[in-house]
This record gives C-alpha cells, sequence and structure tokens, in this order.
C-alpha cells in the first residue's frame, strides 16, 4: 500500500492519473481523500475511531461523517450491511 501526501494527489489529479472530485460533490477532495487515506492506514475500524482521528472540531467530525455515510452506500467503504449502522460499526477500504 502507498500512503500519497496531498500534495502527490493534486499533481496526480493535474495530470489526470486521478479523479477524486466525483465522488462526493457536497464535500472538497481533501475530507475524501482524508477519510480514505487513513482508512487504508488503519485497514479496519470503526467509524467513530476513523472520525475521531482527524478531527476534534464537532463541525468538521459532522461533515466527515455524512461523507463516511455518502462513501459507504456509493461502496467506496465497505461494512456488514446486515447489522445496523451507528458510528460503532466496523468499516474498511475497498
Amino acid at each position: 500500500m502507498v500512503i500519497l501526501n496531498w500534495n502527490q494527489v493534486l499533481t496526480l489529479k493535474r495530470n489526470g492519473v486521478i479523479n477524486i472530485t466525483g465522488i462526493c460533490n457536497k464535500v472538497d477532495d481533501l475530507i475524501i481523500f482524508s477519510l480514505l487515506n487513513k482508512l487504508n492506514f488503519l485497514k479496519e475500524c470503526n467509524i467513530k475511531h476513523l472520525i475521531d482521528s482527524l478531527s476534534e472540531d464537532e463541525y468538521k467530525k459532522a461533515e466527515l461523517i455524512y461523507c463516511v455515510w455518502y462513501l459507504i452506500a456509493n461502496r467506496y467503504i465497505k461494512c456488514d450491511l446486515n447489522k445496523d449502522l451507528n458510528l460503532n460499526t466496523v468499516i474498511w477500504a475497498t
């Protein structure tokens, strides 16, 4: 697994190698990148741990939670959908 920093991602994006803008148009690329990058690093965790590891600000956490649900719904993040979804749901990257 390769962990990229944000400048590397922007360079790849500018060169047309990757496109993460279209994933979730209500939040910026940095939030998407941060969530997916951190989850790739952690391999598996619950949603609360992921959110808490990225921000201490309550408003930012709300934005991150929204985006996690979006990423789960669109299968960028996996979880056991046979169980109730909440902040203790265990998630992993696809």
